[in-house]
């Protein structure tokens, strides 16, 4: 009630003393908005997908992925059953890194059931496009090991301790759209949630919901074409972001 009243106040002070003489002014808005950095021009899929996920990442990602299989290793003292994929285990390549990605983005697209049905070769039911990609076993193998974070490091790991494992990402990911694109004064800034049916603390419960289960983030777009310039995902009532 009060804001209320010091609003009315404020208003009335700025207009003369009469409220209904205010007459709002829209900002004018001067800034070059648009695409930036490298992206000026650029519609092909793959050259987009490339601006995001820059040898940077990738080349991070290739060397935890390495690291972490290593790790693994070592911790089960190499001894492994004749049938486990662990004993094929090769160091990923960047390339095999891209490709890996790219089929994260198509099953976005072609939704099937399990991971594993993707690579299925009955005929009413495959879908050829993976498996001609990369093998299922090397597929299954490289998302078990697939890391982004080294794990000796985390003592002096300055993010939110419950995104530990993809912060460098998360970080990765915001500044990449914040360069690449520059958006005009028609933003929105809102909620988002994406449906999520695994084990996860910072889930969110919505009993309306016909899925129940989600994953809240907080993100800034563009308007008018929903272009996404910042996002945080929601770390719980009890966590804040103040150590980032």
């Amino acid at each position: 009630m009060m804001t209320v009243v010091m609003k009315r106040k404020y208003c009335t002070e700025i207009s003369g003393g009469r409220l209904d003489n205010y007459t709002g002014q829209r900002e004018v808005f001067n800034c070059d908005y648009g695409t930036r950095n490298g992206a000026e021009n650029v519609s092909d899929t793959v050259q987009c997908f490339e601006l995001l996920f820059d040898k940077k990442i990738v080349q991070q990602i290739v060397r935890e992925t390495n690291r972490y299989a290593e790790q693994y290793k070592n911790a089960q003292g190499n001894f492994f059953s004749f049938t486990s994929l662990v004993r094929s285990w090769t160091p990923v390549t960047e390339s095999e890194n891209y490709k890996v990605l790219g089929l994260f983005l198509l099953k976005g697209i072609v939704q099937k059931p399990t991971a594993r049905s993707y690579f299925f070769k009955r005929r009413v039911i495959s879908t050829p496009g993976f498996a001609n990609v990369i093998s299922r076993e090397r597929f299954e193998l490289i998302c078990k090991f697939l890391h982004f974070i080294n794990n000796e490091s985390l003592p002096t790991y300055q993010g939110p301790p419950i995104l530990i494992k993809i912060y460098p990402v998360v970080c990765h990911l915001n500044i990449k759209f914040q360069t690449l694109y520059l958006p005009n004064q028609n933003i929105a800034i809102d909620e988002s949630l994406t449906l999520w049916k695994g084990r996860l603390s910072i889930r969110q419960y919505l009993p309306p919901k016909t899925s129940k289960f989600r994953i809240k983030t907080f993100e800034l777009c563009k308007s008018r074409t929903g272009y996404l310039w910042c996002f945080l995902g929601y770390i719980g009532k009890s966590r804040s972001y103040s150590r980032v």
